[in-house]
């Protein structure tokens, strides 16, 4: 199967079971086991159109849109769904305009009451600040909004050695940040699976690794794309540009681009992978 087809598959909302075959095919070809699946989903419906006892962990919520972030009720839904199949779940938050920023804490609080220990995942530092502060029961999750990994499709390209891996790295190859990270309890990072790979060495203090499949994140705004809230998630574009190589999809605030490539899991590090059910909001 071709990157486009399994775009198309994507895209074209083709069964939840076509799709989690792309996932699993994905994981056999790499030829590593990988000791924790999790699958993303951004609305209750979607768990009922899951096999969720393919996986080992449930993430609910929003990553890259305030709007689009569960309300406490949604959530109770999302978490009776993971109780019925015995799995955890972990809740994924975007960042946060100063509108949102009410909404966020409402939820986070009514999740420390009812799911002591619960895993979060931040991509916003404020969400991040007001948890260590404000409820320090729940478990911190480095979003990959904040890890600025360099994901540019054209870095696939690079030959030259050095500049390979400069491009390969992240704030996670910063002791200083990985040391903050251990400092506040946050013992857990996402990250993308970019075309020309990643920089996964054993390093001291290094947090736990989550890797996203099939979506590489690329980059985000405050700007929708054309359309309202209402539509979102059902409008999506394919941007085409000669010089970039690969085709890119912008829906809602983002962009991304697919890889189906799970060779990175070679070089070990990684903990948890995480399947992206449908194209991120």
């Amino acid at each position: 199967m071709t990157a486009m087809d399994a775009r198309d598959m994507f895209m074209n909302g083709e069964s939840a079971a076509k799709r989690l075959a792309i996932f699993l095919d994905s994981i056999k070809a790499a030829d590593f086991e990988v000791p924790e699946t999790a699958v993303l989903v951004s609305r209750t419906e979607a768990l009922k159109e899951i096999p969720l006892s393919s996986f080992k962990r449930i993430y609910f919520g929003a990553e890259f849109c305030d709007e689009k972030l569960p309300s406490p009720e949604e959530w109770d839904a999302a978490a009776d769904a993971a109780r019925l199949e015995k799995l955890p779940i972990t809740l994924v938050t975007p960042y946060f305009t100063e509108s949102g920023l009410g909404r966020v804490i409402e939820l986070l609080k009514h999740v420390a009451r009812d799911n002591a220990e619960t895993e979060v995942v931040v991509n916003d530092w404020g969400a991040f600040n007001f948890m260590r502060r404000e409820l320090p029961i729940l478990r911190p999750v480095i979003g990959r909004v904040l890890i600025r990994q360099k994901k540019d499709p054209r870095i696939a390209h690079v030959n030259d050695t050095d500049m390979k891996e400069y491009f390969s790295k992240s704030l996670l190859d910063n002791s200083r940040f990985r040391d903050f990270l251990v400092s506040e309890g946050a013992g857990r990072a996402e990250l993308d699976n970019p075309l020309h790979g990643i920089n996964m060495p054993e390093i001291e203090n290094r947090p736990a690794l989550s890797l996203y499949f099939p979506f590489v994140f690329l980059t985000t705004s405050r700007q929708c794309a054309p359309g309202s809230c209402e539509s979102c998630g059902n409008s999506k574009y394919v941007l085409r540009n000669d010089l970039i190589g690969r085709e890119l999809v912008y829906i809602g605030r983002s962009q991304f681009y697919l890889n189906t490539d799970l060779s990175a899991l070679r070089g070990g590090g990684i903990s948890r992978l995480v399947y992206q059910y449908t194209l991120p909001v």
